[in-house]
């Protein structure tokens, strides 16, 4: 949030995409620049009336995809995002928004009910970071995703809503369901993304630093012992595509231990009695070269 250095400020929220759909707020109900985001800044919520708009739906049909960071401070009804037709009900939407049993869910508003609800069977937790992704494949296909899995599925025929118009982030229409928290990189794809596409989302994050340069950040875990390739590649709009060079990297097993800890008595307190029902201090002394907490059993 409020990179200048990206067209950026206090009221503007910069789209990075060839497109330029840029959000903006005014006055008291904008957002917080906070330093503290998923990936440096994010926009600071405040669960009363702050939210960010776009004049325009962002995303008309089936299929396409939304993914954003969030860290709540409440458990209540919020909304993380809604493109909607701008009617003071918001009649037609597709929306994602975490529910008061803090439940996070990706549905379709049909004439004034909602419907298709994707609900993650896992739910969100109070100020910690969560990545959410809504995918909204066809009539009959929406899947919601928490931190990279797949939590949940719906199938039943829903939308799509007609004329929906713009895109709010932070509450759903007039101070309704205002969300309370972080929010941070926000991003929606005009097609379906894979299972394997929003796990790899939510390992990475692509930033634009400036008007010519940009930042990926990968962070993968429990890999397998093997030996990677990586390199990453550019492609414009034109379709010329650059790639980094090629680098390799080699995952290997830690060493493993097999020499036994020491274990020797250094003294036994025993009572001057010939039988005792009590505690007799033992005292034992064990040492490891490749260990500094020893686990002893009595």
């Amino acid at each position: 949030g409020n990179r200048s250095s990206i067209g950026e400020s206090e009221t503007t929220i910069a789209d990075v995409s060839h497109y330029g759909n840029n959000g903006t707020c005014s006055g008291t109900t904008c957002p917080i620049v906070n330093s503290s985001g998923r990936y440096g800044t994010a926009l600071n919520f405040d669960g009363s009336n702050d939210y960010v708009a776009f004049d325009n739906e962002l995303a008309a049909d089936y299929p396409f995809t939304v993914s954003l960071w969030f860290r709540r401070k409440a458990s209540k009804d919020q909304a993380l995002i809604q493109i909607h037709d701008g009617s003071s009900l918001s009649t037609e939407a597709f929306r994602m928004y975490i529910t008061s049993t803090d439940v996070l869910r990706a549905a379709v508003r049909d004439g004034g009910s909602t419907l298709g609800i994707a609900e993650a069977t896992k739910t969100t937790q109070q100020d910690v970071w969560h990545h959410a992704t809504g995918v909204f494949a066809s009539q009959t296909d929406r899947r919601v995703f928490l931190d990279g899995e797949n939590k949940g599925t719906n199938t039943a025929s829903a939308g799509p809503p007609v004329g929906i118009n713009m895109t709010f982030i932070g509450q759903l229409r007039n101070t309704v369901w205002n969300y309370n928290g972080l929010i941070d990189e926000v991003r929606i794809w005009n097609r379906t993304l894979s299972d394997k596409e929003v796990k790899r989302l939510y390992e990475s994050d692509l930033q634009k630093i400036n008007s010519t340069d940009w930042k990926l950040w990968v962070n993968r875990t429990n890999l397998p012992v093997a030996t990677y390739n990586h390199s990453a590649e550019a492609q414009d709009t034109s379709g010329n595509t650059n790639s980094t060079i090629i680098r390799t990297m080699t995952v290997t097993l830690a060493a493993i231990d097999a020499i036994p800890p020491n274990v020797s008595f250094l003294s036994i307190v025993q009572p001057n009695t010939t039988s005792h029902n009590g505690l007799i201090n033992i005292t034992v002394n064990v040492t490891s070269e490749s260990e500094t907490n020893v686990n002893i059993s009595q």
